[in-house]
């Protein structure tokens, strides 16, 4: 989960640097549809074969993975860092860089900068000077993603739509769609992300998560008999998952490789994705005992509490977000030093 965002903003030009980077969302949701279409085929069984398929079905993609690891060429960063220039002027020309040489030069020279401030990092360089505010936008960003209440809206789906009354087989077909709809969603990132840009997407993103959530508390409370306000908590659940993965959710993984400085990149992208594994462990405990009726029982209550933590992320990302489209790590470097605002990182003149 580390490697593939750090990996994609060393080993692309600035201008697909977005689509690679966030990437790694898309193949997470391809995950979760092919997760949910096992699932939805195997969930009638009733053998062992119910679990076990899904279990042996993931053993798939790791050894596609080790095949193709050995094909993927080295970081010319990492090479730059180990003193030879050759092998990463080398790898710059395979991966197509029309003009490799300029290049080279301009992460030569990031690199030998970086090496006078930090001459061997460790982790606590993360929350040291300027790199304690780069180092809070990598975590804090997926902190904001999974306060939005993703974890409930696409991860327990299936769940809160039974509770709400539909078959079990309905909420499968459901989950299906959701999937589906948040995979559209992720391809329709690729065309906000150079237009609109990470921070205007995310805060977008975010308030648009926060207004759905709290219809989905307010239709929770509505005294009726019909199942009306039922079918619009759950048209709200399948938009969230196509705004959430249309905005929030992959401007994360673009924005926390980008941000962090080339020195402490592993070490600020591992923070990020630190924070993300620990939110999804937390709520994936959580949650469970907020919906389910033998426990807090709050069902879609629950939007109320997340809209809340939503909306929190909304001014975070305003105050803190800056906007790295279009700009080369060099810039993003100086941006930094020169403690640039993160409302006026766009248009913001770098003399480099």
């Amino acid at each position: 989960m580390t490697i593939p965002s750090s990996y994609a903003s060393e080993i692309c030009p600035v201008q697909i640097r977005g689509f690679t980077t966030s990437g790694v969302q898309l193949f997470i949701s391809i995950g979760q549809l092919t997760a949910n279409l096992v699932l939805k085929g195997t969930g009638t069984l009733s053998s062992n074969l119910a679990y076990r398929i899904p279990f042996a079905l993931q053993f798939i993609f790791p050894t596609i993975l080790l095949i193709g690891l050995p094909f993927s060429p080295e970081s010319p960063w990492f090479l730059l860092h180990k003193a030879r220039p050759e092998a990463a002027l080398a790898t710059l020309t395979k991966l197509g860089y029309t003009d490799p040489i300029p290049v080279l030069a301009e992460m030569a020279h990031t690199v030998e900068i970086e090496r006078k401030n930090y001459s061997s990092t460790t982790y606590l360089d993360c929350f040291k000077g300027i790199n304690l505010r780069r180092t809070e936008i990598a975590m804090g960003i997926f902190t904001v993603a999974q306060l939005t209440g993703v974890v409930f809206t696409i991860g327990y789906s299936t769940y809160f739509f039974e509770l709400a009354g539909l078959s079990p087989s309905s909420s499968f077909s459901l989950s299906v769609g959701v999937s589906v709809l948040g995979l559209i969603g992720v391809m329709g990132s690729w065309f906000l992300i150079n237009r609109t840009g990470r921070r205007s997407t995310s805060l977008f993103g975010t308030m648009t998560l926060a207004l759905l959530l709290l219809l989905i508390g307010i239709l929770d409370i509505i005294p009726t008999s019909s199942r009306g306000p039922v079918y619009i908590q759950v048209a709200c659940i399948i938009i969230f998952a196509f705004v959430y993965l249309l905005t929030i959710g992959p401007m994360g993984w673009a924005l926390f490789a980008e941000i962090s400085s080339a020195e402490l990149r592993s070490r600020t992208v591992g923070l990020g994705i630190v924070v993300q594994s620990v939110f999804g462990v937390l709520l994936n405990i959580v949650v469970p005992l907020l919906i389910n009726p033998d426990a807090a029982n709050l069902g879609g209550k629950i939007g109320f509490i997340f809209a809340g933590t939503a909306s929190l992320g909304c001014l975070w990302v305003w105050w803190r977000v800056p906007e790295t489209r279009g700009r080369r790590l060099m810039e993003l470097d100086w941006l930094f030093e020169n403690k640039v605002p993160a409302s006026k990182f766009q248009g913001y003149e770098v003399p480099l």
